[in-house]
């Protein structure tokens, strides 16, 4: 038996390294240089070789709604070249939430708007209808898997933080969780836009032929201190960045919440400081928000490991 094969055209949120020092100085917290470099050196050209593959075996796709939005404003060409590509018989589109954002983190209200959103940006570009949705953290919960039902989203494969190469799974019903690599035949294979040009389509099979009879039951799993104190950190400073309602705001903590998986590798604290420092600067910028409304003096930005908590604190008092 031959691999059912997912491309992934996705990319991370390039997080700025800020130090303690420039706390409340409105440093930016994306390398958006860096970023549109991806996307127009490397991620547009494997775009290009996607929509020339002439195969005729299954080929299945995620393009991220970050990356759909960049293309769309930036080469209506390619855009094109993929409505056409995409009406082919064997190409079929995968879903996932807008932002690529960490289950873990999202509310079922924020998991269904980007649902929602990414959607509405396949509909609105390509007319299709997707019934698979592909998560990188490798789970997902019932109130979720119910949400994704009511887009008629029927089908959900589990991958661990984004990694590629071939996975053994446990199949069910709705749900391929992927677990660790293996190098045999007859596996889920990822493979991400730079390894497009490496790959040979002649061998696939399509993803509904690994799924089977049997019941997914959600196990939740911790993950290393580092990521699990920023995902804490992250899910209360949601509730405070929507309460105080301004876009850039939410904007910006979509975009954390999408590059968090970054935290696995080797449990990197130099990552886990820029998150910490950035995460006391959004606290600060809420703060300060909240005083210049109520006509009271700004206050200087204090340091804390675990800021969103001493900022709820902080409100209660203005």
């Amino acid at each position: 038996m031959n691999e059912a094969t997912i491309i992934t055209f996705n990319y991370p949120t390039n997080i700025e390294n800020i130090n303690v020092f420039e706390i409340g100085n409105n440093k930016p917290y994306f390398n958006k240089g860096k970023e549109e470099y991806i996307l127009k050196e490397k991620i547009l050209p494997a775009l290009k070789n996607l929509t020339n593959l002439n195969k005729s075996t299954p080929i299945n796709i995620l393009l991220s709604g970050r990356v759909l939005d960049w293309v769309n404003e930036n080469s209506k060409k390619t855009i094109q070249n993929l409505q056409e590509f995409l009406k082919k018989p064997n190409v079929n589109l995968i879903s996932s939430t807008h932002y690529n954002s960490s289950l873990h983190l999202l509310t079922d209200e924020e998991f269904e708007n980007q649902i929602k959103q990414y959607n509405t940006k396949i509909k609105n570009l390509f007319d299709k209808k997707i019934n698979t949705f592909l998560s990188f953290d490798n789970n997902i919960n019932e109130s979720q898997l119910k949400i994704l039902k009511s887009y008629k989203i029927n089908k959900c494969i589990l991958l661990p933080n984004n990694e590629t190469g071939k996975f053994n799974f446990k199949s069910h019903s709705n749900v391929i969780s992927c677990s660790s690599k293996t190098s045999q035949k007859g596996k889920l294979l990822h493979i991400n836009y730079e390894d497009l040009s490496k790959f040979d389509f002649n061998e696939t099979i399509p993803l509904n032929k690994l799924f089977k009879k049997s019941i997914f039951k959600h196990r939740p799993k911790r993950e290393n201190p580092f990521k699990e104190h920023v995902k804490d950190e992250l899910i209360t400073l949601y509730s405070l960045v929507r309460e105080i309602n301004q876009k850039e705001l939410q904007q910006d903590w979509r975009l954390l919440s999408s590059n968090i998986n970054i935290l696995n590798e080797k449990n990197n604290y130099e990552d886990y400081i820029s998150y910490m420092n950035i995460l006391n600067d959004v606290c600060y910028k809420i703060k300060t928000i909240q005083l210049l409304q109520q006509g009271k003096e700004i206050t200087k930005p204090v340091l804390t490991n675990d800021p969103t908590k001493q900022l709820k604190e902080v409100l209660v008092n203005i």
